[in-house]
């Protein structure tokens, strides 16, 4: 019995002694018991696209004041007081795109597509008139709503469009229905947007 008791307080003894000489042991062993874990996510996001191209159009807008009904509908298709635009391109960059021009804007056909405002009151109140544009590269097709105009060459570098221009050609027209009866005298309003593209 003596013998057991002895043997006991020694291993106490043993035990007592390796946590007092070895305190660091017995804290990292606690330490590693309770430690707790954090984590987060980021999230990383780009859109690359084939190239972008600055636009400037020249006028920006055109004012032909009054204008006599009967000279457009003696003029016919081709309108009257044609007016030049010009599509400058700035800061183009990319490569192997096929860049374009889109042309959008209120249109009506009169035998040939015209570009005038109608939806709103304070817009045109003059019917039958409109503008026809036509691409200086195609003079005998008049541009319509959601046409697109090609720029430049297929694949071509876009840097090699810096400082170039697209010629356009504005005029007021009633296209080949000059003798009808729906046409009506008044304020004419045309917005026409040119929105440069790539693909």
């Amino acid at each position: 019995m003596n013998n057991l008791i002895m043997l006991f307080l020694h291993m106490q003894k043993k035990m007592l002694i390796n946590i007092l000489v070895n305190p660091c042991l017995f804290f990292i062993f606690l330490n590693s018991a309770t430690a707790g874990t954090s984590s987060h996510t980021i999230t990383f996001q780009a859109k690359f696209i084939p190239g972008s191209c600055d636009i400037t159009v020249n006028p920006p807008s055109i004012n032909w004041g009054t204008v006599l009904a009967s000279d457009i509908k003696q003029a016919g298709e081709t309108g009257i007081q044609a007016k030049d635009i010009t599509v400058t391109y700035a800061n183009c960059s990319g490569l192997g795109i096929s860049p374009k021009l889109s042309v959008t804007g209120g249109a009506f056909t009169a035998g040939i597509p015209l570009f005038s405002d109608t939806d709103a009151a304070t817009d045109s109140d003059a019917r039958g008139y409109g503008v026809r544009l036509v691409h200086k590269g195609n003079m005998d097709t008049p541009l319509d709503n959601k046409d697109v105009v090609p720029v430049g060459q297929p694949d071509m570098q876009l840097g090699d469009l810096n400082g170039t221009e697209s010629g356009f050609s504005a005029s007021l027209s009633c296209g080949s229905n000059c003798g009808g009866t729906t046409l009506r005298n008044g304020d004419l309003t045309a917005r026409v947007t040119f929105t440069f593209l790539y693909e």
